[in-house]
């Protein structure tokens, strides 16, 4: 596939599209990045160590720079040796880039990202992940979580599913998503007012989502699968993505009907009901009573199994009644709840 540059994102996707590729190389996801409203590292492609010159390395700034090798087939760079921080010298850049080609012989190289070096903290809690996932049931989903080459270990670290912010067009107010932030991991690391000047700050990061939020919503959106920048930080000219991973979707050529609207606003009823019925909940330990003891320990309570009591609960009985008079019964129950769970089946009742 050749190396394109300078075209919009739409052109490039199509042009990727076009060569039966699943992703973007790298400057591509940042020509992406930009069209988002999320800065990336000033940068210039070499489409071979030999293309490497001073005067191509003459518009990245600084001492050092970041040579990266693109290919479609290389998501983890870091794992390959794939990423190398050398002087800005073109004879140094050129030995970087051939040595990535000669380790990487199994795949195909299209060329090498050349960027300038961005100052930033190593600290934990200073490098974020900012991703957008096309779901099949919640349609596009932005997330926000601990960054950097240890994500997935902090991730599973931290604790209570509270790491990371999650957050859907249409479902988020503007004004909600500082809010989020700040009772999640991500947002108190973030503005640890023991580190000043090295983490971005909650508004930062909500301006990140909004512009990812808005983009989620456009037609150029629904051709990708997945989006990850990972890490942003906080650079001298404010928060920049030093990496970026772009995923497209396949095309589903037998069936280009769009899919239905999704009714998103039942969510909160799903999520956070005010009243919930659970079908099967035993006064000993059953399925429908783990999902209780769960439910109430997420508010503080507790409960006694074996008592025969449940507090904070109406208790039902319909085990007595034959299957036409539990449906009907059931029926009436349901009719004051916003959720139903159910973990018994109906001919277990007759």
């Amino acid at each position: 596939m050749p190396l394109v540059a300078d075209q919009t994102a739409a052109a490039l996707i199509q042009h990727a599209r076009a060569c039966a590729a699943r992703s973007l190389l790298e400057h591509e996801a940042y020509a992406l990045a930009a069209e988002i409203g999320i800065a990336t590292p000033t940068h210039v492609v070499a489409e071979s160590p030999g293309a490497v010159t001073a005067g191509l390395l003459a518009s990245v700034p600084g001492d050092l720079v970041v040579v990266k090798a693109l290919a479609h087939d290389l998501p983890h760079k870091s794992a390959r040796g794939a990423v190398r921080i050398v002087a800005r010298q073109p004879e140094v850049v050129r030995a970087a880039a051939a040595a990535m080609q000669a380790a990487l012989a199994d795949i195909a190289v299209a060329g090498f990202l050349i960027a300038e070096y961005v100052q930033h903290s190593e600290q934990v809690g200073s490098q974020l992940l900012l991703g957008l996932r096309n779901t099949p049931d919640l349609g596009p989903v932005v997330t926000v979580g601990p960054g950097g080459v240890h994500t997935e270990v902090l991730a599973r670290a931290l604790d209570g599913g509270r790491a990371s912010a999650v957050f859907a067009p249409r479902m988020q107010a503007s004004e909600g998503i500082a809010r989020q932030l700040q009772v999640r991991t991500v947002g108190r690391m973030a503005s640890d007012a023991h580190r000043p000047g090295s983490t971005l700050a909650v508004a930062d990061i909500a301006d990140l989502v909004q512009r990812l939020l808005a983009f989620a919503e456009s037609d150029m959106a629904q051709g990708i699968d997945e989006l990850e920048f990972n890490p942003v930080v906080r650079g001298p000219r404010g928060a920049i993505a030093l990496d970026a991973l772009v995923r497209l979707a396949a095309r589903d050529a037998e069936d280009p009907t769009p899919a239905a609207p999704r009714p998103l606003h039942k969510l909160d009823a799903l999520l956070r009901p005010k009243t919930v019925a659970i079908i099967g909940v035993s006064t000993s330990m059953n399925p429908g009573r783990v999902i209780l003891e769960n439910m109430l320990a997420s508010r503080g309570s507790a409960t006694s199994p074996g008592s025969g009591v449940i507090p904070q609960c109406r208790i039902c009985p319909i085990v007595s009644i034959c299957a036409s008079s539990a449906w009907r019964h059931l029926t009436s129950l349901l009719s004051s709840m916003r959720s139903c769970i159910m973990t018994a089946p109906i001919a277990s009742w007759s």
